[in-house]
């Protein structure tokens, strides 16, 4: 039985049209055994494993139960102020198991930085095996097979991409 938790502090702004991982103050890595709900699921929608889906700007109550014990946060969720965007790549020259360092840069209108947003990643593959390249929340793309990957990095409805071809160790 859990006595108390919380939940704990978003690493990123909760800005409208992003998702974020929620976490508890649980031991458990997966938060197994952790339900998950909202206030308003107009402004946000949660899964069973805590990832949160900020929809539009608005206040959102966020509640997670486990073994009889409750956990609450308010996020107020803020307008994406993200005007534009910019994915850069590290390297050009890339084999199999290089760690290629990616940058994403957003701003806002009048040339002023987007701080600390929350960066959705993918990898999409061409001439390469499925599931042959990850990218890491970080900012880190490792490919283990050779093949063209198009790494694409979205902060809301802004987005860019950038094509790495990766070649035999």
């Amino acid at each position: 039985m859990v006595d108390a938790f919380e939940i704990r502090a978003p690493r990123f702004e909760p800005y409208s049209q992003t998702t974020m991982q929620l976490a508890t103050s649980l031991r458990d890595l997966a938060n197994a055994g952790v339900q998950w709900g909202v206030s308003d699921s107009a402004v946000a929608t949660v899964s069973p494993t805590g990832m949160i889906e900020l929809r539009r700007p608005g206040k959102v109550r966020v509640w997670a139960t486990s073994g009889g014990a409750r956990a609450e946060r308010e996020i107020k969720v803020l307008p994406n102020p993200a005007a534009d965007v910019a994915l850069r790549v590290n390297a050009n020259d890339v084999r199999v198991g290089d760690s290629v360092r990616v940058s994403f840069d957003a701003w806002a209108r009048g040339s002023r930085p987007v701080e600390r947003a929350r960066v959705l990643y993918a990898v999409a593959a061409t001439d390469a095996p499925s599931g042959g390249a990850r990218m890491q929340d970080d900012g880190t793309f490792v490919a283990h097979a050779p093949g063209v990957y198009t790494i694409i990095a979205a902060l809301g409805s802004k987005s860019d991409r950038q094509t790495i071809v990766v070649r035999p160790r």
